[in-house]
């Protein structure tokens, strides 16, 4: 196996770049959902008729 082979630090720097990546996607799915509640959620159109299509 590939792992086995690898030295003790490179195996730490591996898991270290997963565990960054996954944090990466949490903070850009964050941003994407606070964008999602700030722009579009809140948007209050009302009652008019002239809405677009």
């Amino acid at each position: 196996m590939v792992i086995l082979a690898t030295s003790e630090k490179e195996l730490v720097l591996f898991t270290l770049s997963l565990i960054d990546l996954a944090m990466l996607g949490g903070l850009i799915v964050m941003v994407m959902f606070s964008g999602y509640e700030i722009f579009v959620f809140r948007l209050d159109i009302g009652t008019d008729e002239e809405k677009l299509d």
